[in-house]
C-alpha cells in the first residue's frame, strides 16, 4: 500500500520554525539571532522578484515562500504510522539536531 506514496517523517512533536532553528543553532554552538519581520514587509520584494524572474522564464514563487516561512508549519506523521508502522527514533529535537550536526561534521 505504501508504494509511490509520500510520507512525512519527523519526531512526531509539533515544532515551529523557531524551535527548529534554535535547536540547530544550539547543536552548532552558535548564537541564534532572529529579527522578526512582519510578513507584509517581505511580500513587496517577493512580488517584485517574482515579476523579475518571470521575465527570464524562471518560476520561483517567492510570495508562497514568504507565506510558508512566516507561518508555523506543523507536520503530521499519522500516515507513516498507519501505513508503515513507523515510529520516530528521536523524540527530542535538540538531540536529533546534535546528531545531525555530528554526522555532517564527520563527512568533511
Amino acid at each position: 500500500n505504501a508504494a509511490g506514496q509520500i510520507f512525512t517523517i519527523t519526531d512526531g512533536a509539533r515544532h515551529t520554525w523557531f524551535d527548529l532553528f534554535s535547536a540547530l543553532a544550539k547543536a552548532l554552538r552558535v548564537r541564534l539571532r532572529i529579527i522578526p519581520v512582519p510578513p507584509f514587509l517581505l511580500r513587496i520584494p517577493a512580488v517584485l522578484t517574482d515579476l523579475f524572474a518571470s521575465v527570464f522564464g524562471l518560476g520561483p514563487d517567492l510570495k508562497n515562500y514568504v507565506t510558508f516561512f512566516s507561518s508555523d508549519v506543523l507536520f503530521d506523521i499519522g500516515k507513516a504510522r498507519d501505513h508503515l508502522r513507523w515510529e520516530p527514533e528521536y523524540t527530542d529535537l535538540g538531540h536529533a539536531m546534535e546528531e545531525l550536526v555530528a554526522q555532517y561534521e564527520q563527512k568533511d
